[in-house]
């Protein structure tokens, strides 16, 4: 399980998809902004996680997920999963 930040998860998809970070905004945001978003600089707000889901064809609640929620989230599959024996393995 990696824990990414927003910022390096919205980084990762776009380098994967092969987009500069100007095909991305494609002038809805500014590159500046974008820039600033994945290196964790800022915060980004809802509207633009939503852009950013539908163009780089990921999940908006996957890009909502901040470090902190991954981290309980994930600690919460390992405990509803049966084999309690291996949490270090899983």
């Amino acid at each position: 399980m990696e824990i990414l930040s927003t910022g390096e998860k919205v980084k990762r998809a776009r380098i994967y998809k092969g987009y500069t970070l100007k095909e991305l905004c494609n002038s809805k945001i500014s590159i500046s902004k974008m820039s600033c978003i994945e290196n964790d600089k800022i915060k980004p707000e809802d509207w633009i996680l939503e852009f950013l889901s539908d163009k780089l064809e990921i999940s908006f609640e996957y890009l909502k997920l901040d470090i902190k929620n991954q981290i309980i989230k994930n600690i919460d599959d390992i405990e509803k999963k049966q084999d309690k024996k291996n949490y270090e393995k899983i």
